[in-house]
């Protein structure tokens, strides 16, 4: 009975040393600092630096132009009309729903928020949610 209690006590004395909870611990601690670059502030500019702010979260003043709506996709274009725009909000389809009237943007400043990525060349903010833009002036 002695040597299975011996047995026993070393097996779980071993078993405790292979256990690695430290790595654990830095996964959830490395996911929780993903987590906060993702909800971090964004960074305010004009339709002008657009271009140089690819890939960041942003809260972008600007002037729509014109507003185009097809079937599928509509875009609010900023400073001037398509082609000439310098800058473009995306508004897909299945989102419509979630927006007013989207001609109640055209000749409007406003203020969006998003994640600028590129299309053609020219800087988008794709809107998935009424709250990403807000009407500043009529």
């Amino acid at each position: 009975m002695f040597k299975y209690f011996l047995i026993c006590i070393l097996f779980i004395s071993c078993s405790k040393e292979e256990y690695k909870q430290p790595e654990i611990q830095n996964i959830f601690q490395n996911t929780e600092t993903e987590e906060k670059k993702e909800i971090a502030e964004p960074i305010q500019i004009t339709t002008n630096d657009a271009s140089e702010n690819i890939g960041n979260n942003v809260l972008l003043k600007g002037y729509i132009a014109s507003v185009t709506e097809r079937e599928k996709v509509a875009y609010l274009n900023f400073d001037k009309k398509y082609p000439n725009n310098k800058f473009t909000c995306v508004i897909f389809s299945k989102n419509f729903y979630k927006f007013d009237k989207l001609e109640n943007y055209e000749k409007k400043i406003v203020e969006v928020t998003g994640k600028i990525s590129v299309f053609n060349g020219k800087p988008q903010i794709i809107l998935e949610d009424s709250e990403q833009i807000k009407i500043l002036k009529n």
